[in-house]
């Protein structure tokens, strides 16, 4: 269920339900709960909350490591809660409307300011001038929604929580491969002492 926090976390921000990338770490039926789910990455915090009590109450982890754990679940959920508030917090029109009026006026009257020096340099560097107001203007735009996939200028959202998943897999392997070679270890009989 950690590996599938980022996933969640990606697919709500992006208003996706096609959770196919996910069936590799869930089982079916987990999937299409999540799918159906209101709040994807609450419901995946609110499994691994269940994971986590249940492996204390197996007593498989500590009181101290569970605090732990639980403080960074709680964490998560705030970081996806300020992703949302980025999401649902676009510019304000009058801001933007001011900016482009601003824009639309400097631009005309600019000519006008130059010419006496610029001569017939000033649509030249107008243009030069133009185009990196106009590109800061289309830049705030893309910035209102950085999680879309469809803007040029996303966050790679897949791939951070492929490189996630890979971390925790790989994570996760080298753990349980200790654990093997530990119980090889102590199943392996004691060397005979070469004592005189």
């Amino acid at each position: 269920w950690t590996a599938a926090f980022s996933h969640s976390c990606r697919h709500s921000l992006r208003a996706e339900r096609d959770l196919d990338d996910m069936r590799c770490l869930l089982r079916e039926q987990e999937v299409d709960e999540l799918a159906a789910a209101q709040h994807m990455p609450m419901h995946v915090a609110a499994r691994l909350a269940d994971s986590l009590r249940h492996a204390l109450d197996a007593g498989g982890m500590d009181r101290f490591a569970f605090l732990q754990a639980e403080q960074q679940r709680s964490l998560l959920i705030d970081h996806i809660g300020a992703c949302e508030r980025i999401l649902g917090t676009p510019l304000a029109k009058a801001f933007s409307v001011k900016i482009r009026r601003f824009l639309f006026l400097y631009l005309i009257a600019l000519p006008f300011g130059i010419f006496d020096k610029a001569g017939v340099m000033t649509p030249v560097i107008v243009m030069l001038v133009s185009y990196p107001l106009l590109s800061l203007d289309q830049i705030g735009i893309e910035l209102q929604n950085p999680f879309s996939a469809r803007r040029l200028s996303h966050l790679p959202l897949h791939d951070i929580c492929r490189t996630i998943q890979d971390n925790l897999l790989a994570a996760l392997a080298a753990s349980e491969r200790a654990d093997s070679d530990a119980d090889e270890n102590s199943l392996e009989p004691a060397a005979p002492s070469l004592s005189n």
